[in-house]
């Protein structure tokens, strides 16, 4: 064989190595490509889902602020569940407050409440009859203690609410 037949073969050989390793990066790359617009997919899905709970979650009223029957609604809450309005104590009024950040009038009521002695099964359902009877309300905040008393059987706790209602304020206040 010639010196210049090796050659050809040897360039040959050269850019059929160069094409095996090009259409190698190619498919991985592609698989790469494939992997992103897969995780892209999912990184939509999971913030649409987010935004959804998100806005299943809040709850604000437009326009005036809830009802100042906190007491009451609390006693007919716990009625309706087969339970003692009487369970309910230290109900206070936390204030409504401007939310930080916000630029429209909007604002948080706050309502503290404590049961006692309340069971967890009674507890929930409690909370479960309050958001679905008062959805303007949502917990904020639970704090659960053991309760040891005379009075109380072995699974009671003494329950302590905050619940809060937002609300964008109607016409803004002006002081003379």
């Amino acid at each position: 064989m010639s010196r210049g037949l090796l050659v050809l073969w040897a360039l040959a050989a050269a850019a059929v190595a160069v094409l095996v390793a090009q259409s190698a990066r190619w498919r991985e790359a592609s698989g790469e490509r494939e992997a992103a617009f897969r995780a892209a997919r999912s990184a939509v899905a999971d913030s649409t889902e987010l935004v959804r709970l998100r806005a299943a979650s809040e709850t604000r009223i437009f326009g005036e602020p809830p009802a100042e029957d906190f007491i009451e609604r609390v006693g007919r809450t716990l009625t309706s569940v087969g339970l003692d309005p009487s369970l309910a104590s230290n109900i206070v009024r936390e204030g409504d407050r401007a939310m930080s950040g916000s630029l429209t009038g909007e604002r948080r009521r706050e309502m503290r409440i404590e049961l006692r002695p309340i069971a967890p099964p009674d507890l929930g359902r409690f909370l479960t009859a309050w958001g679905v009877d008062h959805p303007a309300w949502s917990v904020r905040q639970i704090t659960l203690r053991k309760v040891n008393d005379r009075r109380s059987g072995p699974a009671d706790y003494l329950v302590s609410l905050t619940l809060s209602a937002e609300y964008t304020q109607s016409q803004p206040r002006t002081d003379p």
